[in-house]
């Protein structure tokens, strides 16, 4: 079975958090222009091969970085465009944005997080122990969040869709990411992969491609690894396929500013265990997608964990939006 994206290869490259900001900055002021006129796994750098290319025409990461147009070393940073742009992060859960983007939360960018459900399912198999009501659980989840976000002094918009059945809402969450992206005005938009990880992820993934189209003259959007099973196996903290995407080295402060912020979801123990003692995060420019194919051949991630909703179903809901 193909798979759902569609491009050119592009190499992959591992920076640290700096060199992501300089190599973002190209794309930030490419569009500013254009309004005028595992703990200590390595990043790695796979071979090229068939890979994704960015939906909106820019270059992937890996590619800006080596056209910054830096002068003095590979850290050099030309501009500080993205140091004080206006970021939007799309997540389908509390905590995703931590897991996967925590290098570009917090001060001096004025990042606001997009939560699109509430984190809490109507499956009691997936609550913690001691919670006995849903709504209980989906306000425990937003204080968990709050808590977090305090850290990095971002701000968060709560939509509010139940847990695992965002897939039910396209067309609306569409047009409310594509609400909210006109309001903000964000300069990047940060947000899921399609990779069968859960299937929320992928209901956000279409969304945001979608709002994107609404909206027109849309910011970029780039994707952050969260988790998939692509390889037969639960893989954490890498994309499902990492060429022509930036593999962010994190340094010993912003290791401790994300696991402080992961600690504050302490219903989430368990399920980010896998999570917390990542050294790096991973960023590609968001691909072209196909979603009437699945992300890869086999079982999804959330088809092994077994939820209510297979990937052939998914797509048939979405294919209808």
């Amino acid at each position: 079975m193909p798979r759902a994206t569609t491009g050119v290869p592009e190499a992959s490259a591992s920076i640290a958090t700096s060199e992501l900001v300089s190599s973002m900055t190209l794309v930030i002021a490419r569009q500013r222009a254009g309004r005028a006129s595992s703990a200590e796994r390595t990043c790695s750098a796979p071979p090229i091969g068939s890979g994704p290319t960015g939906a909106n025409g820019y270059a992937m990461l890996s590619t800006i970085m080596t056209s910054s147009g830096a002068t003095e070393g590979p850290r050099a940073r030309p501009t500080h465009a993205l140091d004080h742009a206006r970021v939007l992060i799309v997540a389908a859960h509390p905590d995703d944005e931590t897991i996967g983007a925590s290098a570009l939360l917090g001060p001096p960018r004025e990042v606001t997080v997009v939560h699109v459900s509430d984190g809490a399912p109507h499956d009691r198999r997936w609550w913690p122990a001691g919670i006995e009501d849903r709504e209980a659980y989906a306000r425990l989840r937003a204080l968990e969040a709050e808590r977090a976000l305090a850290h990095v002094r971002a701000d968060r918009i709560a939509l509010g869709l139940v847990d695992q059945e965002v897939v039910h809402a396209l067309p609306e969450l569409a047009r409310a990411i594509a609400d909210h992206v006109e309001r903000l005005a964000p300069e990047l938009i940060v947000t899921h992969a399609y990779e069968g990880g859960h299937p929320d992820h992928d209901a956000v993934a279409f969304a945001v491609a979608r709002a994107r189209e609404l909206v027109g003259a849309a910011p970029p959007s780039y994707e952050m690894a969260l988790y998939h099973a692509g390889s037969g196996r639960f893989v954490a903290g890498e994309l499902l396929d990492d060429r022509g995407s930036t593999c962010v080295a994190l340094d010993a402060e912003q290791r401790a500013r994300r696991r402080a912020m992961l600690e504050c979801f302490e219903s989430q123990r368990t399920t980010l265990a896998p999570f917390m003692e990542l050294a790096h995060e991973r960023y590609r420019a968001a691909p072209r997608y196909d979603f009437s194919r699945p992300p890869h051949d086999g079982p999804l991630c959330y088809e092994r964990f077994g939820f209510w909703i297979t990937g052939a179903r998914w797509r048939e809901i979405a294919a209808r939006a």
